[in-house]
């Protein structure tokens, strides 16, 4: 899989990029909701997941979430599993991104047990993307997808079986 990662934060971008190589995807990261709109413009089929902080300069998530779901990033990234990494717990947050068309939504967290539910959590994510882009029109499982999903269970249950 491939995942475009929007985070301003430098720690959180090591965090992230620490997290997806445990994981064995391919990453991009971005510093602002502009430069996640104008990536995904640039390589519409590039990315099959983005981790999208919600409190970025320039565009904030929340603008650049409804700005791809308007298609203002195309339309081929239109649809994009989209998950939100956030400190913020306010309901009202967590409610507005959900109305813009946020697919998931996960909170940041310091301690080590909490990362270690982040992983798992963006994994389950990621193989509902895997899942999702796997159908074929006369139904089965193209081979290399499947070869992508047998090898993201291996991974997920050796840490954490």
């Amino acid at each position: 899989s491939s995942v475009l990662v929007a985070e301003d934060n430098s720690t959180s971008q090591w965090l992230m990029r620490e997290m997806l190589s445990t994981l064995g995807c391919r990453h991009h990261l971005v510093g602002s909701g502009q430069e996640v709109i104008d990536e995904l413009k640039a390589n519409p089929s590039r990315y099959d997941l983005l981790l999208l902080d919600l409190h970025m300069p320039e565009v904030d998530g929340l603008a650049a979430l409804r700005t791809i779901r308007a298609g203002g990033a195309g339309p081929a990234v239109q649809s994009i599993w989209i998950v939100a990494l956030t400190a913020e717990v306010r309901l009202d947050q967590r409610e507005l991104a959900f109305a813009g068309g946020l697919n998931d939504y996960v909170l940041k967290r310091a301690e080590a047990s909490a990362r270690q539910l982040i992983v798992i959590r963006l994994h389950i994510d990621m193989l509902y993307v895997l899942l999702s882009r796997a159908q074929q029109p006369g139904g089965g499982m193209r081979a290399e997808t499947e070869g992508e999903l047998l090898a993201s269970f291996k991974i997920l249950t050796a840490k954490y079986a």
